[in-house]
Formats: structure tokens, sequence, C-alpha cells
């Protein structure tokens, strides 16, 4: 008998092939992004008309590597349902459980250099801001010190308000076993830019045309962020549902 092993450990994407041409200013502006490389590393930049020169440059460097790993493509996956999408500058990913927000901020730090105490962080719960300020000062405290304790974030990185509340609820007070969800964000609009561009690229262009290994794992991070798993012997119901609105989106999970 013969066993055939895959191994992934030594495989690379070169993240040279995954770069916008172009890059999106503040005030909506398409601009040209220069690159230049070595075996190592990515020095990328752009430039915006302005200032004593005639222009301000905005640069930053990227490891040129990361891991073609199950881990990488989980996390895309996780990215592509749990990231804020939009253009603004900022790379944002919020999440509920954290493990996985270990999972994922551990993974920037290995594979793009981006350090757990560079990220801004505040905390989300689902309820209206108490009135009765014992009441508040006791939620916030009980959640800031769930997340720091268990992902490290530094208390110095939070945001003046670290705690946000919802104002289109009906609920009025924190579960027990509730303890918000923990949203990260770091403020570099080439860097958030680039890694949306990676996350749209595999999504829509390429998933399908890696190793159904990776493919399995990029859904299991769908899953994980956007997906709900029933099971219910009793009456038999067995059902894996992921929330999507669009329809090409929907296309994409259908045949991964």
């Amino acid at each position: 008998k013969y066993v055939l092993i895959f191994c992934f450990m030594d495989e690379k994407l070169d993240l040279l092939e995954f770069l916008p041409q172009h890059i999106l200013t503040q005030n909506k502006t398409n601009i040209p992004l220069s690159v230049k490389s070595d075996d190592s590393h990515l020095y990328l930049s752009y430039q915006i008309p302005g200032g004593l020169c005639g222009y301000y440059e905005c640069d930053t460097t990227i490891p040129r590597f990361i891991s073609k790993s199950i881990r990488t493509f989980e996390v895309i996956g996780l990215l592509q349902a749990e990231m804020g999408k939009k253009d603004h500058g900022t790379l944002s990913f919020t999440n509920h459980e954290y493990k996985l927000m270990n999972y994922v901020l551990n993974w920037f730090e290995k594979e793009l250099e981006l350090k757990r105490n560079q990220w801004k962080w505040a905390i989300t719960v689902n309820i209206n801001k108490p009135g009765d300020e014992t009441y508040r000062k006791e939620v916030e405290e009980k959640v800031i010190s769930h997340w720091t304790e268990k992902t490290g974030v530094p208390l110095e990185r939070a945001y003046p308000v670290s705690v946000w509340y919802i104002k289109d609820t009906r609920n009025k007070l924190l579960k027990p076993y509730d303890y918000g969800s923990l949203v990260v964000k770091y403020r570099n609009n080439l860097f958030s830019q680039i890694i949306k561009h990676l996350v749209k690229t595999i999504t829509y262009e390429k998933i399908l045309t890696f190793d159904k290994e990776f493919v399995r794992a990029y859904m299991k991070g769908i899953i994980a962020g956007e997906g709900c798993v029933e099971i219910d012997r009793t009456i038999k119901k067995y059902r894996v549902r992921i929330a999507v609105t669009k329809e090409e989106e929907k296309e994409i999970y259908l045949q991964c």
C-alpha cells in the first residue's frame, strides 16, 4: 500500500502577484502604486500632490511572501466574512470569540509583521447604553477585563471610548456569558488596501484555482465568520447556512 501525504509547509504566496495597480486616496483619487521588491520584502509607495516638495509620499514595507498554508486560507476566509470592506484607510476586523481573534492577530504578526500593539481596539456590546452609572461601569469592567486578558491587547491602545453600545436594540442587560465583540483597527491606507485587494482577488478570482485543501480551509473561515450550523437530532435538522447578500459571492461559496 502506498500513502500519499500532501505537505504545504514550504509553499508560499507571492504578494507581488496580488497588488493593486492604484491606491484610492482619502479624497477618492486613484494614484498609481509604486512597487520595489527584493527576495524578502515589498517596498510600496504612492505620492499625493501638495506640500513644500509638491507632493506627500505615503509608503510601507511588507513581507513579499506569506505562507501558502491551511491557516492562511482560514484567515482569508475569516477576513472575507468579518473584515470591513470600505476604502476608508483603515483595516478592521471584528469577532466575539477570543480564540479566533488570537488566531487572526497572531497570523498578521507572523506573516505580515503587524504586531498586536499596533492595532487600536474597542468592544461592541449588544445592549443599550445603561442609564445606571454603576451598572455601566460593571459592564465595561467585565468586557474590558475579558478581552485584555484573553487576547493581550494593551489597554493603552484602546480607543478613548473603548466600549460601544447599540442603539437599535431592545436589549438592556448583558447576559452573564456575553463579553461583546472585539473590534481591532489598523489605520494605514496603503496597508489596508493591500490586504483588502488580496482578500478580494482570492475570493473573486483565484479561490477555485487552489487545491481542495485550501478551498476547504477558506470555507472554514467563511462559516466561522458568517455561518450558522444547526444540529437538532429531535426534528432531524442538520443545516449549515451562510449569510450572504451578493449573488456573485453566493455563487462562489456554492462552487467552493
